[in-house]
């Protein structure tokens, strides 16, 4: 699980009535590890991005890496997140503008994403809003 303003390895019960503005995950190399999130509800991703120099950028608001657990996503919004990989960049590739998940998420629902994106100039670009490689277990009532 990795959020930009946010790093866990552990457990979060809930994330609810939040929001995470602007926030930024610049590297050079590698892809976040994370553990469990159980509820995210109610909340605001708003504007914000990964930023990869020499590597994949995935997840501009969550990456749910293969070993995490989102139980479920209900009523939140994600407006104008991106991951982009800097111009100079070898091929590799951008996955999901708010949500990178190759992981699990067994819900998302009643929520919206609009003006997310990936940006990459040699590669390939992959779920401007939602990339998935894991598993969704449901989605519903989704505006995107």
């Amino acid at each position: 699980m990795f959020l930009p303003a946010e790093y866990n390895t552990g457990s979060i019960a809930a994330i609810t009535n939040s929001r995470f503005t602007g926030n930024s995950a610049e590297a050079d190399f590698g892809l976040a590890t994370g553990g469990t999130i159980t509820e995210i509800k109610n909340s605001d991703f708003l504007n914000n991005y990964t930023l990869s120099n020499e590597h994949s950028a995935r997840g501009g608001a969550i990456q749910n890496s293969t070993r995490s657990v989102i139980e479920q996503i209900i009523n939140s919004k994600f407006d104008g997140n991106y991951a982009k990989v800097a111009p100079s960049t070898k091929y590799f590739s951008t996955n999901g503008g708010a949500i990178d998940n190759s992981g699990t998420i067994n819900l998302i629902a009643d929520s919206e994403f609009t003006n997310n994106y990936i940006e990459l100039t040699t590669g390939t670009n992959l779920g401007g809003a939602l990339h998935n490689t894991g598993q969704i277990g449901k989605i519903s009532n989704v505006k995107f």
